[in-house]
Order: structure tokens, then sequence, then C-alpha cells
């Protein structure tokens, strides 16, 4: 893993679409940092956010191969 600050710019803005860079933040301020998540809170909402619009697409597709 290499830090997203070092990366060129449009890398950086493409990280923002990959939910790794959220979990690794949250890794690191918990086990790193030893914050809590009302300082993680954006990067769990974000997460969360994801997360949910992939079991959302996964379900739909799976409905439209069952039918």
């Amino acid at each position: 893993m290499y830090a997203i600050e070092s990366m060129p710019a449009p890398i950086q803005a493409f990280s923002y679409l990959v939910s790794a860079r959220y979990f690794v933040t949250i890794l690191k301020g918990i086990f790193l940092k030893g914050v809590g998540l009302e300082v993680l809170w954006v990067d769990t909402l974000f997460l969360t956010l994801y997360a949910t619009a992939v079991f959302f697409l996964a379900t739909r597709k799976l409905k439209q191969k069952i039918v």
C-alpha cells in the first residue's frame, strides 16, 4: 500500500471510488491512532453507503437471474 497523498492527482481522485480507501483509513485510525468512530464517522458513512449500494445491486442482479 502506498500513501494516497504521494500519488498523482488523477489517481487520488479515482481512489474516492474504491472502498478500500475508507476501510484502510478506519483501520489505521482505530489500531494505530486509537481514535473512535466519533472521529472516523465520515469514512464509516461512505463505507456503509458503498456496501449498501453493492448489496442492492447484487440482490437486484440475483433476482434478474432467478426470474
